[in-house]
């Protein structure tokens, strides 16, 4: 029997548990069921044999509810089930043969199949689980029986379903370790003998493991004599191996035959793997070509992934000379053409399991320096050679080197780099290939490894890539002495000169591996995070100034020679830009304050300089113009004088201006290491940026100042399709400014010239295009000078066309044009494009400002208030950008950076300057203006967000001494007049595009700046140009006097707030209700009901006239749309209430019986309507078929007299006038009745 419910109560909930996904739930639910049973078990008082009552009922019915449990198909309910139940019966005193028989007379009682066969599955998978129980246990030691029938059902299920096979075998198994040698002997042996007396034939996986446990625990009886017997062994062999040189052609058909459970691999295949690698080298070389090359390469794609699997999971446990057997050059040429056929079936599973498995097991530390490179270099023997890679469309090369250890990341540069001097590869196996073809694929691979952010990172491997990828492409090597440079260790007179097309390819491997080196993570250790900058060693110096020195060095010591010479003027700026460098240094050492500024200019002098060694005159040029400039700033910052201050009305250049310049030009181009570089730069100088400084980079975002941006002139170009009338503009200035003074028309002709050139190159090509498709109807060019020479006459002698030839020109001619205007629209919109990536990097720099607040790390300085002054700016290039589907990028970064990063900032300045606080007014004004003209709700509430963040920046900041303290710095009557300003926009203009949320946002932070609103907003609950716009203000004015500040300043207007309201109400009540707007009066009852309140709290409520204004709102409640209304009647009894007035519950009750009726009567007058309705639709029906009927007796009746000939045409005339008029009548009688059966519906 079950216990009683109240005594199983708590085990219940427990048994729900059983069932979660987590391990932690399921186990602690399993303990406290078993904790609990035990408990209960205890109590119970076992009668004397009796077998039935040997368990207490809870025990009973856990145990049945557990096995029964096992055959759910939840997803970890046999898990949960079994687990709690192995434990049960392993806590319980269950030793004889009958209580165990018992439990497995449960499991056949509560797991019967249906006779359907529904759920079979999970009813055999439950048995052999509650085997399973069983053996674990370990209660089955001296139950002989019991042992039988486990044994028998598992070796029944294990042949009945092929997915039971390996459970059933499992059990056996842990079975025969866990029973004693006579049990063994009397009961499972003879079963056993039969199924182990096939040997190696028909032996697989499952079989081979019950061999083995019989082997290790059961040797006695299952030893060397029927081993050799079953020929499991050689006649000869001394010990009993069963893995060894005669098995391993049956163990490669058994790892062919565990196939079928993919992708989960046999634990046999890892167990006899494990045994084979601790043979010798060649007994394991002949395991794994007969079992694995031979088996497993040779055969179906299942057992090739099986193959590349058991290949990752061997390379840990083999010694160093067997690795080149295991990641073998056949498996590596099976893994290529997997990879490179994408039909393969194990293309897309080898693409990315197999890559990343092997990834990750190259990082185990098992895994040494010569064990990696194996693994490496044998990648490389695959029929694509050094391109595995390219040609597999993979990252299979630089997953497995990205995970290298620090040795043989140095190990393999220094084969690279061999590779690149000599191009001989010096591995068995990998394709030869030519010299430049081995120097680009080293110069590449050597890239990667610098780029690759994976791999440890050690000063001494990644500047000695670096430097050698640098020394070849700007150097001359042959100019250098050999032996004298460690980086040409290498290099002897055989060495070859790098050709053009490598130096080219040298130079795309350089650009993005000084950009890693660049923005890599500091190296340094131990030192704080405002001293730790990117692209510094574990010294904290810069990798780029390490290459200065290196260069400088190579110049001086070793007189290396460029491969574009220097003229004079680069060489003096060379020198003093390390001269510079060596002065700011210095400086450093003896001012500490000043080394945030000299790291900057020292990373920019580095950067900017190492530009004179490019090959292009450009860049040479362009570095030397910078130069100059930062040479000036050096002399004027760390020179011999002294250091004057910034003074914000100069109309002089300052220092942080010049370098803001050049940060710009830096941003303007398409090198990302020099856009980081900038970056970082700005980042270090933010705490200088001066006024003028700043709104040069919010110039960038000035919709109206597009066209001064700064942009590289190779991509830059003039835009040829301008209007006719803009043309004439432009002359007409032209012509103007040119009689203003001589010199500007000089320069102007000049230009002009220049222009004209371009514009004749343009047309030159076009002209070019357009003979082309003219063909043989184009005028030659001796036709075309002859027409030049002859102005008055025109040629005449071009070839005659007919009008096919014609019509296919014409064709011709109009793809000709088509194409220069699609070109003409490309370069617009490359110009566009390019013109939007530097403002998005130009908002990268206001975000470095922005997010420098944030940090804790930094005190606040004078330069962090003009912040404050981005924000209008960016508003602005908000609204211009959002109307541009090409700019939403910069739309939603920019509003991004606004509401996150600066609206919401907390340390924001606590010092202003009367020019800033007045400037602050300014932008509210104006921006206050921006959102009066809002498209969208969003532009409205981004405005209102700044504003709001001005006005708590100003309350922020301590006012003068005999000024408001609560009201900080801000111009409260300014402030006042803005937003009533807004209030009226918004409430008297019905076209109005501001939105309530500027006003409300307003009166919830800063309701003490607000209150001097609400009279204006009491005046607009009942004047409001809308009723929407009167509810919302009579929202913002319960808000207001929700609000403590709000609520003290606005009691003057408690009394006229009372007599606006009731005056509301006497008007909807005088009007009946007619058009009542329910939600508007909510709020306003909501208003009311707050008004009582605070004048209840102050006891001014007696000075009211209470019958007025109850007798007012008791008429207001009965009108029938305010009876409608829950909500708002509610809203009027809290305020009947106030007024000490009551709410009669018996009465709602008969209204709510007499709604009730209300509504039965109505319906079931509506079902009377519908069967009148229905009656009437009958007669209706029948009246038109007695119609029908009629036409076709009419009908009928003609034939008869046009055959007999009786009756004259005038007769027939007369006959039918008269019939067609009773059938008038029918018609006229049916149309009334079908418009009273229409009134009927209605009124229904």
């Amino acid at each position: 029997m079950k216990p009683d419910k109240s005594d199983r109560d708590e085990i219940l909930t427990l048994f729900w548990k059983l069932s979660t996904p987590d391990d932690k739930t399921r186990i602690s639910a399993s303990e406290k069921i078993v904790l609990i049973l035990l408990e209960r078990q205890n109590r119970h008082v076992v009668p004397d044999d009796d077998v039935d009552n040997i368990w207490c009922a809870d025990v009973k019915y856990a145990i049945g509810r557990l096995i029964h449990g096992l055959a759910s198909e939840r997803k970890a309910s046999r898990l949960g089930f079994s687990c709690a139940l192995t434990h049960l019966l392993k806590k319980l005193e269950v030793k004889d043969d009958p209580t165990i028989q018992k439990v497995l007379k449960l499991v056949e009682e509560n797991l019967k199949s249906s006779k359907d066969g529904s759920g079979e599955k999970g009813i055999l998978l439950g048995k052999v689980f509650a085997y399973l129980a069983v053996i674990q246990s370990c209660k089955l030691e001296k139950a002989p029986k019991s042992v039988k029938t486990v044994f028998d059902g598992l070796m029944k299920y294990s042949n009945f379903k092929s997915y039971l096979r390996q459970i059933c075998f499992h059990g056996m198994k842990e079975l025969i370790q866990k029973v004693s040698n006579d049990i063994f002997d009397s009961v499972i042996w003879d079963s056993l003998s039969q199924l182990l007396g096939d040997g190696w034939e028909k032996c697989d996986a499952e079989i081979f493991e019950v061999l083995q446990s019989c082997c290790n625990y059961q040797s006695e009886t299952c030893g060397k004599s029927f081993l050799k017997a079953n020929k499991w062994i050689s006649q000869k062999s001394k010990k009993v191996e069963l893995i060894g040189s005669h098995s391993y052609k049956y163990l490669g058909k058994m790892f062919s035959s565990t196939t079928q459970c993919h992708p989960r691999i046999h634990p046999l295949c890892y167990e006899v793997i494990e045994n084979v690698v601790k043979s010798d080298t060649e007994t394991f070389k002949k395991f794994w070509k007969e079992s694995i090359d031979d088996g497993l390469l040779d055969s179906s794609p299942e057992r090739k992934y099986l193959a590349f699997k058991l290949s990752i999971f061997t390379l840990p446990l083999v010694r160093e000379d067997q690795v080149s057997t295991v990641w073998s050059t056949r498996l590596v040429t099976s893994l290529f053409y997997v990879l490179v056929n994408k039909t393969n079936p194990l293309h897309a599973v080898c693409k990315t399991e197999i890559i990343d498995e092997l990834s990750e097991k190259i990082k185990d530390e098992k895994m040494t320096m010569k064990k990696q490179l194996t693994v490496l270099f044998q990648l490389l023997t695959s029929p694509a050679g050094l391109f595995l890679d390219e040609n597999t469309n993979t990252r299979c090369l630089q997953s497995v080197s990205g995970s290298l250890h620090v040795d043989a990341v140095e190990k393999y540069i220094e084969w690279l780099k061999k590779v690149f001097m000599s191009g001989k590869l010096d591995y068995e196996g990998i394709k030869e290939v030519t010299l430049d073809t081995a120097r680009r694929w080293g110069m590449t691979q050597l890239s990667h490894l610098i780029r690759n952010s994976r791999l440890p990172r050690k000063d001494g491997w990644v500047f000695s890539a670096f430097k050698f990828l640098f020394l070849h492409y700007h150097f001359d090597v042959c100019s250098i002495k050999a032996g004298k440079l460690p980086d040409l260790s290498g290099m002897d007179e055989s060495f070859v000169p790098i050709t053009g097309k490598t130096r080219e390819h040298l130079k795309h491997c350089l650009d993005p591996a000084l950009n890693a080196i660049n923005s890599m993570p500091s190296l340094q250790i131990g030192a704080s995070s405002k001293h730790r900058f990117n692209g510094t060693d574990s010294n904290g110096e810069f990798f780029i100034y390490k290459l200065i020195k290196f260069t400088n060095e190579l110049l001086l010591k070793h007189k290396a020679r460029l491969i574009t010479s220097m003229d004079d003027t680069c060489q003096l700026m060379w020198k003093n830009m390390i001269e510079k460098i060596e002065q700011i240094l210095k400086i450093e050492e003896k001012d500490e304050p000043r080394k945030t500024e000299g790291t900057a200019l020292r990373l920019l002098l580095a950067h900017i300089g190492i530009k004179l060694l490019n090959t292009t005159v450009e860049e040479s040029a362009s570095a030397r113009e910078v130069l100059t400039d930062l040479f000036q700033v050096v002399d004027e910052r760390f020179g011999d004088g002294n250091v004057e201050a910034y003074d914000d009305n100069s109309s002089e250049v300052t220092w942080v201006e010049v370098i803001i310049e050049t940060i710009l030009s830096m941003l303007s181009q398409n090198s990302h290491s020099i856009r980081s570089v900038a970056d970082q730069v700005f980042k270090l100088l933010s705490i200088q940026l001066t006024r003028k400084g700043l709104h040069s980079i919010l110039d960038v975002l000035d919709p109206d100042r597009k066209k001064n941006i700064l942009l590289d002139e190779d991509n830059a170009e003039d835009d040829d399709g301008s209007n006719e009338d803009d043309d004439n503009d432009e002359m007409e200035d032209e012509d103007e400014e040119s009689s203003d003074s001589g010199d500007s028309a000089f320069n102007d002709e000049d230009v002009s010239d220049e222009i004209k050139e371009d514009e004749v190159d343009d047309d030159g090509k076009f002209r070019k295009e357009v003979k082309q498709a003219l063909g043989d109807a184009a005028v030659s060019s001796e036709e075309e000078q002859e027409a030049e020479n002859n102005d008055e006459e025109e040629s005449d002698s071009g070839p005659e066309m007919d009008d096919e030839a014609m019509m296919r020109i014409d064709n011709v001619l109009a793809e000709v044009f088509r194409q220069k205007k699609l070109s003409k629209r490309k370069v617009e919109q490359d110009s566009h494009k390019q013109l939007l990536v530097f403002q998005l990097r130009c908002l990268d720099l206001i975000e470095i400002m922005a997010n420098r607040r944030h940090s804790q790390e930094h005190d606040v300085v004078d330069s962090d208030c003009l912040i404050l002054e981005a924000v209008r700016p960016l508003l602005v290039a908000i609204q211009h950008a959002s109307r541009n589907a090409t700019d939403m990028t910069l739309a939603e970064k920019a509003s991004v950076l606004l509401r996150v990063k600066i609206c919401k900032m907390k340390r924001y300045p606590k010092h202003l300057q009367p020019e800033t606080i007045s400037r602050c007014h300014d932008d509210i004004e104006a921006m206050m203006g921006i959102a009066k003209k809002a498209q969208s709700v969003f532009m409205c509430q981004l405005a209102s967000d700044c504003c709001l963040f001005l006005v708590r920046v100003l309350s922020g900041n301590s006012p003068k001494e005999g000024e408001d303290q609560g009201t900080g710095v801000v111009d409260v009557q300014r402030i006042q007049k803005i937003y009533k300003d807004a209030l009226e926009n918004f409430m008297t203009h019905r076209e109005s595009h501001l939105q309530p949320c500027v006003m409300q946002d307003f009166i919830s932070r800063f309701p003490a700046l607000a209150a001097d609103l609400a009279s204006d907003l009491l005046k607009y609950t009942k004047d409001g140009v809308q009723v929407y716009r009167r509810s919302r203000s009579c929202f913002m004015l319960y808000e207001l006097l929700k609000s403590p500040a709000g609520r003290d300043k606005c009691k003057v207007l408690l009394y006229q707030l009372v007599s606006v309201t009731n005056e509301l109400i006497e008007k909807a009540a005088t009007l009946s209700g007619h058009d009542l707007k329910t939600k508007y009066f909510v709020e306003v009852m909501r208003l009311y009901h707050q008004a009582i309140l605070i004048l209840h709290s102050t006891d001014k409520l007696k000075s009211l006239n209470k019958s007025v204004l109850t007798e007012s709102l008791e008429k207001f409640l009965e009108l029938p749309d305010v009876e409608k209304s829950q909500e708002l009647t509610n809203w009027g009894w809290k305020v009947l209430s106030e007024f000490g007035i009551v709410r009669d519950s018996s009465k709602s009750k008969k209204k709510s019986t007499k709604k009730r009726k209300k509504t039965q009567s109505e319906s079931e007058e509506t079902k009377e309507t519908k069967s009148k309705s229905s009656v009437e639709e009958e007669c209706i029906d029948e009246e038109v078929e007695t119609k029908k009927e009629m036409k076709a007796r009419v009908l009928k009746e003609k034939r008869q007299r046009r055959k007999k000939g009786t009756k004259t045409n005038e007769n027939l005339g007369d006959e039918n006038e008269s019939k067609n008029s009773k059938g008038d009548k029918i018609q006229n009688k049916t149309k009334h009745k079908k418009k009273k059966k229409k009134s009927i519906e209605v009124a229904a």
